[in-house]
C-alpha cells in the first residue's frame, strides 16, 4: 500500500499498489512526511483501514472450545489477551474497522462479540443484512417467514398471525414451501383485485 495526502481530502489516502491502473505526473510539490508515524498509526487496528472518527474500544469476543486454540496460536491483533478468568474470551484493545468485522465474520458461528454493546449491534446488522441476501436460497420456512406460492384468501390469516406475533414476521408471495422460487402469473393484474 501506498499512503499520501491530497489537498482535495483531509485525511490519509490508501493506495492499494496493485491495483493502479496508470500513473501520470502530478502538477504539485512532493511533501515528505513529518507528522505521521507509520510505525504507531497502524497499532491500534487491524488491516490498514483507520477510521476517521474511530475511537480504540476494549472488545470481549467469546469462541467456541473447538476454535479457541487457534485463535490463541494466531492472535487476531498485539492487543490480544487471554487469561484463565476469562474463560472462553479474548480481549482485544482496538479501533473497529471494517478489516476486524470481516475477521470477526471469517469465523463465522464459532464467535460471539460479548461486549461492548455497539460492536456486537454492528455484527449482528451485518448478518440480518447477509440474511436478507441469502433468504431466497434458505429452504424452510419458520416463525417469522412464510412463503405462499400464489395469492389467495389464506393470507388474510398469515398476516394477522404476524401481526399478533412480537417480532412480527416477513410474507414472501411466489415462493413455494421448499424455498423454490416460482413468481407469479400476471402480478399487476393480481394487485388491481
Amino acid at each position: 500500500f501506498g499512503y499520501c495526502k491530497d489537498g482535495s481530502y483531509e485525511g490519509i489516502i490508501n493506495l492499494a499498489l496493485d491495483r493502479i491502473q496508470s500513473i501520470e505526473k502530478a502538477a504539485c510539490k512532493f511533501v515528505e512526511n513529518e507528522d505521521i508515524d507509520f510505525n504507531e498509526y497502524f497499532s491500534d487496528i487491524i488491516g490498514v483501514t483507520l477510521p476517521r472518527e474511530g475511537e480504540v474500544e476494549d472488545i470481549v469476543l467469546r469462541f467456541t472450545p473447538n476454535r479457541l486454540p487457534y485463535v490463541l496460536s494466531k492472535p487476531l491483533h498485539e492487543s490480544q489477551r487471554h487469561t484463565e478468568v476469562d474463560g472462553d474470551c479474548i480481549r482485544l484493545k482496538l479501533i473497529p474497522n471494517k478489516e476486524f468485522y470481516q475477521k470477526v465474520l471469517s469465523f463465522g458461528s464459532d464467535v460471539e462479540v460479548v461486549e461492548p454493546q455497539n460492536v456486537r449491534n454492528e455484527i449482528k446488522q451485518i448478518i440480518k443484512e447477509m440474511q436478507q441476501r441469502y433468504i431466497w436460497i434458505m429452504d424452510i420456512e419458520n416463525q417469522n417467514i412464510e412463503y405462499k406460492q400464489c395469492l389467495n384468501d389464506k393470507l388474510e390469516r398469515e398476516v394477522v398471525g404476524f401481526l399478533n406475533s412480537k417480532l412480527g414476521g416477513e410474507l414472501y408471495i411466489g415462493i413455494a414451501d421448499d424455498g423454490q422460487i416460482v413468481g407469479v402469473d400476471n402480478a399487476d393484474a393480481i394487485q388491481l383485485t
